[in-house]
């Protein structure tokens, strides 16, 4: 029994390097599964147009995120969720009864620090 005590701790560090190595392998292997999104439809993209205060999540002014119904990037979620059926719309070639068939503008609902977007289709 004492040789198994003595012997216990190189175990233990023995499989914990083992499992470092397991570790770090499958986030490689995970790195090149990484999703590839379909490109279905019309390109969309949410242009950020006008800001009042600063955002929550750090969106500048001038600043451009591809959108679909599969990926929103690293547009805010928050606003994502607003805007996800319009973008859907866009992208599937819907239109909206008024002005510009290809453009709508959308303003952020945290109304502390506003962003507005406009919502471009991209043919």
């Amino acid at each position: 029994m004492a040789g198994l005590t003595e012997e216990l701790p190189v175990m233990q560090e023995m499989a914990a390097e083992q499992m470092q190595g397991l570790l770090l392998a499958d986030l490689i292997e995970r790195r090149k599964l990484m999703p590839v999104f379909p490109e279905i439809g019309n390109k969309v993209v949410a242009k950020v147009i006008d800001m009042k205060g600063q955002c929550t999540i750090g969106l500048k002014k001038d600043e451009e995120y591809e959108l679909s119904v599969h990926h929103c990037g690293d547009f805010c979620g928050y606003f994502y969720h607003n805007v996800f059926n319009w973008v859907t719309m866009l992208q599937f070639g819907g239109t909206f009864p008024m002005g510009e068939p290809d453009v709508m503008e959308w303003v952020c609902p945290n109304s502390s620090n506003s962003v507005k977007i406009q919502l471009i289709r991209k043919k």
